[in-house]
């Protein structure tokens, strides 16, 4: 191996990284380097010595220098003063060339980089970090979370009563909205596609369905354990949501008779249980929680459950 290393020191902007001067410093060449390592340590080298001589006034000289492996350090063979001493020759047939337009084009036919579509879903609609690492991380899913989002939006201002427009009524719930989306994408749509070994692209699931999913949630018309059973429909079918809620009885009930009959029923079967809980054991309603769910196939509302239980009881 033969090697030739240039090296050339150029002052810039700490925060911009922009040049502070319009012309390079002269370059020093190191010649005949032998290894991968001798270029490493030649060009160490120099860069601390042009370093020195910056920080005490000094420019470097264009020079050769030669590489001395046993002193670890380069030696001065001899000084360059123009162009011609770098063997450079001007190229007649060759037109000037203005790249600074054909840049501009090339920058406008860039996709959306990816820390760019990061910073943006964060800005633009209010997903944590962590949900836009995964999404941007995956084909596709930035532009479906894009088209989920806006969906939501769409649906905030048929909601409106004070005149609002979608934008103003997604900045006042842009937190609890992007936690909602941002986990039920990344992290329940996510694992359901990995156990199926699917992409997105190749599910029959669409943004606008899945908006109108988010919608079922927070409105509380389906129940975390139903809608991950209603998410698996949606992704094998691609049918409408509310539609497949209706077909399949998975919307969660708030029937105040129906909670409180299913309690009452529970109370009298488990007297353990209601001994646990009268005597300070209140975690204990979480099991009768965990039943009533069970005996309504996950449609009761917990929460009224949980309520009516400490009604029942009086804790």
């Amino acid at each position: 191996m033969r090697c030739d290393a240039n090296i050339s020191l150029l002052e810039v902007d700490d925060v911009t990284h922009r040049p502070l001067q319009a012309e390079f410093n002269p370059k020093t060449e190191v010649k005949n380097l032998n290894s991968f390592r001798s270029v490493e340590r030649a060009l160490a080298f120099e860069i601390e010595r042009h370093r020195t001589m910056h920080a005490q006034g000094e420019i470097p000289q264009g020079a050769t220098r030669g590489w001395d492996e046993n002193r670890g350090e380069t030696f001065l063979q001899r000084i360059k003063e123009t162009n011609a001493d770098y063997r450079y020759f001007p190229e007649p047939d060759l037109l000037p060339l203005q790249l600074s337009e054909l840049r501009e084009e090339e920058k406008a036919r860039l996709p959306e980089l990816p820390e760019e579509a990061r910073q943006r879903l964060m800005r633009e609609w209010g997903f944590s970090l962590e949900d836009v690492r995964v999404l941007v991380a995956n084909a596709g899913w930035a532009d479906f979370a894009d088209h989920v989002m806006s969906e939501l939006r769409a649906w905030l201002e048929s909601k409106a009563t004070s005149g609002a427009s979608g934008d103003e009524m997604l900045q006042q719930r842009k937190a609890a909205l992007a936690k909602l989306a941002g986990g039920w994408i990344t992290s329940k749509l996510g694992g359901l596609l990995t156990q199926k070994n699917l992409t997105l692209s190749q599910t029959k699931l669409d943004a606008e369905n899945f908006a109108e999913f988010l919608q079922l949630i927070d409105e509380g018309t389906v129940n975390s354990a139903n809608a991950q059973k209603l998410l698996l429909l949606m992704v094998d079918t691609g049918a409408d949501p509310s539609h497949l809620l209706e077909e399949h009885n998975l919307g969660q009930t708030n029937d105040p008779g129906l909670i409180r009959s299913i309690v009452q029923e529970l109370i009298e079967q488990n007297p353990d249980q209601v001994a646990q809980i009268k005597g300070g054991n209140v975690r204990v309603i979480k099991w009768f929680v965990g039943c009533a769910m069970k005996s309504t196939e996950g449609r009761a509302n917990p929460e009224a459950v949980e309520e009516e239980v400490k009604k029942q009881l009086g804790v």
